[in-house]
């Protein structure tokens, strides 16, 4: 199996484990509110024990932790960057960030952003330039 096919195979693995993820925490949500609707009726049923905060704890590692197995074989700054928009955004959703912290994570969020934006260049841009003729070489 060469690189490319490995790549591959890898991103579809992945890509599976992040709609897994995202499904299940689907479930959570629905869960969830349906504890609302008992606790909202005053019914003292609880049909998930944990804390929701706990379970997006989880959540939040395991998509951090897939970027970041991205991240390992892609070798790119896309996915660098991806890693660290996930987990600053992690720092700042989670419910033990303070007011200083969710500053600085909007700021950082702002600044990777706009490096995502403006400084990396796309291989569409590379090629599109490529095949652009300049005045100068006529």
């Amino acid at each position: 199996m060469n690189r490319t096919n490995k790549v591959k195979f890898l991103n579809k693995v992945l890509s599976g484990f992040e709609v897994i993820i995202g499904l299940l925490l689907l479930i959570v949500i629905l869960v969830k509110l349906i504890d609302l609707a008992f606790a909202l009726c005053s019914i003292d049923i609880t049909l998930l024990a944990p804390d929701f905060e706990d379970i997006l704890t989880i959540v939040f590692n395991l998509i951090i932790g897939t970027e970041f197995v991205k991240m390992l074989y892609k070798h790119s700054t896309e996915a660098l960057l991806e890693v660290l928009l996930f987990a600053t955004a992690r720092t700042m959703v989670l419910p033990s960030s303070d007011t200083t912290q969710i500053i600085v994570g909007t700021i950082t969020l702002c600044s990777l952003f706009a490096i995502k934006k403006f400084l990396l260049v796309k291989k569409e841009d590379n090629e599109a330039d490529d095949n652009k003729k300049s005045i100068w070489t006529r």
